[in-house]
């Protein structure tokens, strides 16, 4: 953590397994400049991939983390040289 960083993806799902909002990025000691704009960019690379998944694989919590996580660290090893630790964060929504 203390020379890669750490980034955090919470996604928002609906009771049909959609993303009920855009993914929701954050860092601690990733990018030095405008965190904001990266945040943006891994937003909608992970949403792009959750996009991807077949309908079936939306129930399965393992499967969805793994899928943002890899995202994430896709975009970040095509642009940096290191490798933050990735947490996903997953929120069901019920009735909604």
């Amino acid at each position: 953590l203390m020379f890669n960083g750490m980034v955090n993806v919470v996604l928002v799902l609906d009771s049909n397994q959609k993303l009920a909002s855009t993914p929701s990025v954050s860092s601690r000691g990733v990018f030095n400049g405008d965190e904001k704009s990266y945040a943006l960019l891994l937003a909608n690379e992970v949403e792009a991939a959750f996009n991807l998944l077949p309908k079936g694989s939306r129930n399965d919590e393992k499967e969805l983390r793994e899928v943002a996580r890899l995202a994430v660290r896709r975009e970040i090893s095509a642009n940096h040289e290191i490798r933050p630790d990735i947490s996903v964060d997953l929120v069901q929504l019920k009735g909604v």
